[in-house]
């Protein structure tokens, strides 16, 4: 998932908030897509709901939340590494990164989110954003407004 779903989960008064919602309530009841995510999109989502003036303490207490329960509503998730690869370190992964970047022409943050994906072999991202991601080989973007389209 892109950082823009957990910044619409966590701000209530966004008008995507029930969107997010609903799209939550919906992969629950089917069971059709496993729900995983990075501590990089956390961090995204940090930086941008301290930019809307979210206390640090609540953004804090929600990462938190989200780290050791693993889950939004009845929805587990799954936090992912870098890469499943063993002995696959920094360097390896700024190396993919810089592939990337240079084959994709994404913004840093997007390529961060699609060098965790391909490496995981990942094919769906939920994102608001979906010209960010248009154009990746094998990588369906699903826009959560759109979520029964794809059950």
């Amino acid at each position: 998932m892109d950082s823009c779903i957990f910044v619409e989960y966590f701000d209530e008064n966004s008008p995507r908030h029930n969107q997010i919602k609903y799209f939550f309530k919906r992969l629950g009841q089917t069971g059709k897509f496993a729900i995983a995510s990075h501590h990089w999109a956390l961090v995204e989502m940090t930086k941008v709901l301290t930019r809307k003036g979210f206390s640090e303490e609540k953004i804090l207490k929600f990462t938190e939340k989200l780290l050791r329960k693993r889950r939004l509503d009845d929805n587990k998730i799954e936090w992912l590494p870098e890469s499943p690869k063993k002995n696959y370190d920094f360097d390896d992964f700024f190396y993919d990164l810089q592939e990337n970047l240079l084959e994709f022409k994404k913004h840093l943050a997007d390529t961060i989110h699609i060098t965790i994906l391909m490496n995981h072999n990942i094919k769906y991202i939920a994102t608001f954003n979906v010209e960010d991601f248009e154009g990746i080989d094998n990588l369906t973007v699903v826009d959560p407004r759109d979520i029964d389209n794809y059950l």
